[in-house]
Order: structure tokens, then C-alpha cells, then sequence
């Protein structure tokens, strides 16, 4: 990678008395490890379980409220 490697800008232009010289150091940090992102897919998918379980009882139980103010044949 490139963590550690040195940069540097020059510019010179007439206008300038002097050239502008100016470096810095680049650092990179690293990205989560496979653990951090597997935890995260296993909870998203998680949340998407439970919230397609919720709608489908919402449905279940909105059905039944209707079919419970049918009127019986007896």
C-alpha cells in the first residue's frame, strides 16, 4: 500500500518570488475486518426477517378481523 510514502507539490510561476514547495505523508488506515462485516449482514438480514414476519402477521390478522365480521349462516 501506499501508507507511509512521502508527497510533494512544487509549484513555480512567475508570479510567485519564490517556488511553493510543500509535502506530506499519507497515511491509510484499514477498512473493518470480515468479522465487523459479517456481523452487520447477519443483523440486516435479521431485521429483514422479522420485518417481513411482521407484515405477513399484519396481513394474517387483518384478514381474520374481516373474515370474523362475516356474517355466519347460523
Amino acid at each position: 500500500m501506499d501508507s507511509g510514502c512521502t508527497y510533494t507539490c512544487r509549484v513555480s510561476h512567475r508570479s510567485l518570488r519564490v517556488p511553493i514547495r510543500k509535502s506530506f505523508t499519507l497515511t491509510v488506515t484499514e477498512t473493518a475486518d470480515w468479522g465487523s462485516v459479517l456481523l452487520g449482514v447477519v443483523g440486516i438480514g435479521f431485521a429483514a426477517v422479522m420485518l417481513a414476519f411482521l407484515l405477513w402477521m399484519l396481513h394474517y390478522l387483518h384478514t381474520a378481523k374481516q373474515e370474523a365480521k362475516k356474517r355466519k349462516p347460523y
